[in-house]
């Protein structure tokens, strides 16, 4: 074993120096074989047994030592360990500060993007209120007129209607006062030829009395004449 080991390492330092050590001494002459033997068994089962003492000292130091590199290692990975965990834990907290960082940049940018299309519309639905409203108020007043006109015109066509009639009242006044005038006229014609007439006739009937009998005898030549031209026709 290595106790072994380290024990017969041990013994045969100590056994070359004692032999040298005893080499510098001289044996009493009357010392016998048997007491050099139990002497050197002696000397022999001291050294094995302080030889074993410093095996086991050593021992015990190399199990300190393997102990205390065991622990110095178990701290060390503890160390390792720990400041792996250190690491991961701020890995982690930088991830999620990033991931942080990036959601609340992205939810700006969506809500700037979001205000920027409502402006948008607003501005859209601006523009195409006030198109409509001016397309309203351009129907509105092409419509207001065309009415307007619709009315101007109705009022000229009846005064134009008002004159027609005001001119044919007095163009049929006229006429019935020209008629009136053309009747008295011809109503004074008529008695003028009637007077005329009547003084023709008395005349006639005094030159007839004085011409009774050749008269008579034309008029029957006449109607003779008259008759036979008649029947001839006939």
């Amino acid at each position: 074993t290595h106790l072994s080991n380290l024990a017969q390492e041990v013994q045969a330092k100590e056994g070359a120096s004692g032999s040298t050590a005893s080499s510098g001494q001289k044996a009493p002459a009357q010392q016998s074989e048997s007491g050099k033997s139990a002497q050197k068994k002696q000397q022999s089962g001291g050294q094995e047994s302080k030889a074993q003492g410093s095996a086991k000292k050593e021992e015990q130091k190399q199990q300190k030592e393997d102990k205390q590199q065991k622990q110095q290692k178990k701290e060390e990975q503890k160390q390792q360990k720990e400041e792996k965990q250190k690491q991961q834990k701020q890995q982690k907290e930088e991830k999620q500060k990033q991931q942080k960082d990036d959601k609340q940049k992205e939810q700006k940018q969506q809500k700037k993007e979001e205000q920027k299309q409502q402006k948008e519309e607003k501005q859209k639905q601006q523009k195409q209120q006030k198109e409509e409203k001016q397309k309203q108020q351009k129907d509105d007043k092409q419509k207001e007129d065309k009415q307007q006109k619709k009315e101007e015109q109705k009022q000229q066509k009846e005064e134009k209607q008002k004159q027609k009639e005001a001119g044919n009242q007095k163009e049929e006044k006229q006429k019935q006062k020209e008629q009136k005038k053309s009747e008295k006229e011809d109503g004074k014609k008529e008695t003028k030829k009637a007077d005329k007439e009547s003084k023709e006739t008395k005349t006639a009937q005094d030159k007839g009395s004085k011409d009774k009998t050749s008269t008579q005898g034309k008029t029957s030549t006449d109607g003779g004449e008259k008759a036979s031209t008649a029947k001839a026709e006939g």
